[in-house]
């Protein structure tokens, strides 16, 4: 039986977090022979219309303080030696390929994707952020990975029309790095390069090296 409470019941999360639910669900696993949930939501589709297996919402009102309409908690306690995922999506696509056309043209309904980002109204912040509760300590070894085999047009694909595609404002050791000894760089418009001031008695030069690394510097290339 699932009881449900109208107002709020005391809650305190597995990380300590106290606060209130109106459906608090907590168990321990016990089953050592199969996988287990704490919840399930399975759907069939077969009528018209559109179809949603679990949803999720939360309205903002004046006076309201911070709003998450989803919050996932992964704690990886000591010890805890096997692979931890916070959020994985499977999508199993036996109907036939989709968008394998070039560009825009691939991105025709029907779709099927991973993850869909969209909006409405007022601009918002960003679509996606990678953050550290401890700036001096990075939390992720990688911001996005592509395992080899897993891509076969573009890994990153920019059809807007912002003014930077990408724009690095940090302090990383190298903008670029290609240690591909097959990749390529197609250049298809104007490559602008920023005017920097040489020392006293040098001259300022655009290099490419052995991987196709295009940097300024003001001694020669070597």
């Amino acid at each position: 039986m699932v009881e449900v409470f109208p107002e709020c019941a005391p809650y305190t999360t597995l990380s300590g977090q106290v606060g209130c639910a109106s459906l608090p669900v907590q168990r321990t696993a016990t089953r050592p022979d199969v996988g287990e949930a704490t919840a399930a939501f399975s759907m069939v589709s077969n009528v018209p219309g559109n179809k949603v297996a679990a949803g999720s919402e939360i309205r903002g009102e004046p006076g309201s303080g911070a709003i998450w309409a989803y919050n996932e908690v992964m704690i990886l306690a000591p010890g805890f030696a096997e692979t931890g995922q916070s959020n994985e999506i499977d999508v199993a696509n036996f109907t036939g390929h989709r968008g394998d056309e070039d560009g825009l043209y691939g991105l025709g309904a029907p779709w099927s994707v991973g993850h869909t980002f969209a909006a409405l109204g007022y601009r918002n912040t960003s679509a996606l952020i990678f953050y550290s509760y401890d700036g001096e300590n990075p939390s992720w070894n990688r911001g996005l990975t592509f395992f080899p085999g897993s891509i076969k047009q573009s890994a990153i694909q920019d059809f807007s029309s912002g003014k930077y595609s990408v724009d690095i404002r940090g302090n990383p050791e190298f903008a670029y790095s290609s240690l591909s000894p097959e990749a390529k760089m197609y250049q298809g418009g104007p490559m602008i390069l920023p005017a920097i001031k040489a020392p006293p008695g040098r001259t300022f030069f655009v290099c490419v090296n052995d991987v196709g690394e295009i940097f300024s510097r003001a001694i020669r290339c070597q």
